[in-house]
């Protein structure tokens, strides 16, 4: 009996992580490229953004149809024609993660799109080296830009991403800056963007941090830096979901060159880095130094490119070789597993058009997994647990905090 509810709670959490939302359903990126994820597989469609590196999109998280997607420069609709004033934002078809799309808490027809700067060294014409956000308004199906270029930190480098918040309601967008060690926490809330950023530092060798990727696992408990200028570093922290503070800096790699993408497992187990090598690291372990030399590479390349977790559970890599682009996307098929077993494999995916440097940039809290409760925050109530299976009993314990411990997902609303 307890090898059949294992396998039943193994087939349980492998269908939640299925069941995710559907706001990543459809990705626009490189050269008019991109694929659809609407009918389950990725499919290869044709879209009207060129990015050489950063872009987003977002889907209407139930039904799957797009809404809108963006290169950090120019927005364009569902129909794939420019926003009305979706032109001239301060992202940049050369910078990492360029742009970033947050829904807005309390209206589903409005969102924010948060863009870092183009600060490539062969753009003479830098238009910004700062954060800023502009507000898209959906009530028009078309779509429109009714706010652009609010200026939030000056100073930062091609790196955003973002999260929710421990309540579940509102959201944290994170960017970096770039010659100090420095992380800046954005909070995104019922009543707006908390411009006031939390600043958090850490004590480390300063790199020049222009390039490279900044991420965060699923449940929200870690967050990765890379860095692409030569020299690099690659370093993992603590994040706190509740008041947005970085800390524990992890060192698992300075010196080296070329750190670029980056991806956690859907368990949060285990990191992938793409830079001269595609690497993995067990970053579960109990010590740095363990964390380390867990390292396995997958593929010795220095063309490396962007990775996406998707919500089907793989890892997607965009893939490049000496001689150019390629209209293939590499795929990870199972992250979770342990080194080569994690199913490493190369032009996996057909695309119409090249895939250049650059995937979609999503928040990645909904393709996730984890065999740990996740976080739950006091005076918030959470429901925790798989969904019930039929024919089966069930019985938690302590049931202090819980609404009925004799259902299979009850409601934890904890006092510590």
């Amino acid at each position: 009996m307890k090898i059949i509810l294992l396998l039943v709670i193994l087939v349980i959490m492998a269908s939640c992580l299925l069941h995710a939302q559907h706001e990543s359903d459809n990705w626009y990126f490189g050269d008019h490229s991109g694929i659809s994820f609407k009918n389950g597989l990725p499919v290869p469609v044709i879209g009207s953004l060129y990015s050489f590196e950063g872009c987003a999109s977002i889907s209407d998280k139930n039904t799957g149809e797009l809404l809108f997607y963006t290169n950090g420069d120019t927005v364009w609709n569902r129909h794939h024609k420019i926003m009305t004033n979706g032109i001239g934002l301060l992202g940049g078809i050369s910078s990492t993660q360029s742009v970033l799309i947050v829904p807005d808490p309390v209206d589903i027809q409005q969102f924010y799109i948060f863009t870092a700067p183009d600060l490539s060294p062969e753009d003479m014409n830098i238009k910004t080296t700062s954060l800023h956000y502009s507000l898209i308004r959906l009530q028009n199906i078309d779509g429109e830009v009714v706010s652009k270029n609010n200026f939030l930190i000056d100073g930062v480098a091609e790196k955003l991403t973002g999260t929710t918040d421990c309540s579940g309601n509102g959201f944290w967008v994170i960017s970096h800056a770039r010659n100090q060690n420095i992380f800046y926490s954005i909070h995104v809330t019922s009543t707006g963007i908390i411009s006031a950023s939390i600043v958090s530092t850490y004590n480390a060798t300063v790199f020049d941090h222009l390039a490279g990727s900044i991420k965060i696992s699923p449940d929200g408990t870690k967050i990765a830096l890379a860095t692409w200028n030569n020299p690099s570093c690659l370093m993992l922290f603590d994040f706190n979901k509740v008041d947005g503070v970085i800390s524990n800096c992890m060192s698992l790699g300075l010196g080296e060159i070329y750190n670029y993408g980056l991806s956690f497992s859907p368990d949060n187990t285990k990191l992938f880095v793409s830079g001269t090598t595609l690497s993995q690291y067990e970053i579960n372990l109990t010590d740095v130094n363990a964390i380390r030399t867990s390292k396995v590479i997958l593929k010795t390349s220095n063309y490396p490119g962007a990775l996406q977790l998707g919500k089907d559970g793989k890892i997607y890599v965009a893939s490049r070789q000496a001689q150019g682009f390629k209209r293939f996307l590499d795929v990870i098929n199972h992250p979770n597993l342990k080194g080569v077993t994690c199913g490493f494999g190369t032009d996996a995916v057909p695309l119409i058009n090249n895939c250049l440097w650059g995937l979609p940039n999503f928040m990645d809290y909904n393709f996730g997994h984890s065999t740990d409760t996740s976080v739950i925050c006091l005076s918030n109530a959470s429901r925790i647990g798989p969904p019930p299976f039929p024919g089966y009993s069930y019985s938690w314990s302590p049931a202090t905090g819980l609404d009925n411990p004799t259902i299979a997902n009850p409601i934890a609303s904890p006092s510590q």
